[in-house]
């Protein structure tokens, strides 16, 4: 058994359309919508029309297909030439008598991009999770400089508290990627938390 995704819509042909959001990805395959069409509530006799599909894609490409009738539902196999543009598609179900245009009915859809897994990173080789990522320093001399090393190798971003706990403002200048230079108005300990 094949998964196929599936969208089922009601036409009347004598009232306002009601679908719910559909939504097909780029470059799948095994998408349909399903119409059951009726005239002001009753049944059509779906072999006694023709059946004609127009879509406007994104890029403005008008698509023509022919929708199946299977039992008493429209079936229209969407291709991968409908789902080429990313963005809203607009379509049009046209029914025929003979050469006589009966009816329009318009519905629209989404198509959405998928995610490219050729270019998928393994999150633990390239980003492993017990890397170090914090550094705390302890300053137990008070000074008015703190150099401060480390082994984060970037350019923190740095907060300084004092002994009791208090937020210091100081002007850091970044020394190296290692190395952290903090000048403050007053000596006093305390740590600076680097991330």
């Amino acid at each position: 058994m094949e998964i196929e995704k599936v969208y089922y819509i009601a036409l009347d042909i004598k009232t306002r359309l009601k679908f719910e959001f559909m939504e097909f990805v780029r470059g799948d395959t095994l998408n349909k919508i399903s119409f059951t069409i009726t005239n002001n509530g009753q049944k059509v006799k779906l072999s006694d029309y023709a059946f004609k599909i127009l879509l406007k894609r994104p890029d403005g490409q008008i698509v023509q297909s022919s929708p199946t009738v299977v039992v008493d539902k429209l079936v229209y196999s969407i291709g991968t030439t409908e789902l080429e543009k990313c963005g809203l598609v607009i379509g049009t179900v046209e029914i025929y008598e003979g050469l006589d245009k009966i009816t329009t009915k318009n519905f629209t859809y989404r198509v959405v991009n998928s995610f490219n897994v050729e270019n998928m990173l393994d999150s633990e080789t390239e980003y492993p999770i017990n890397e170090i990522t914090n550094y705390t320093h302890t300053q137990v001399v008070p000074a008015k400089i703190w150099t401060v090393h480390h082994t984060l190798n970037k350019k923190c971003s740095v907060i300084v508290v004092d002994s009791a706990d208090n937020t210091v403002l100081g002007d850091i200048t970044y020394i190296d990627m290692q190395t952290i230079e903090i000048k403050f108005q007053a000596e006093f300990s305390g740590k600076a938390y680097l991330n």
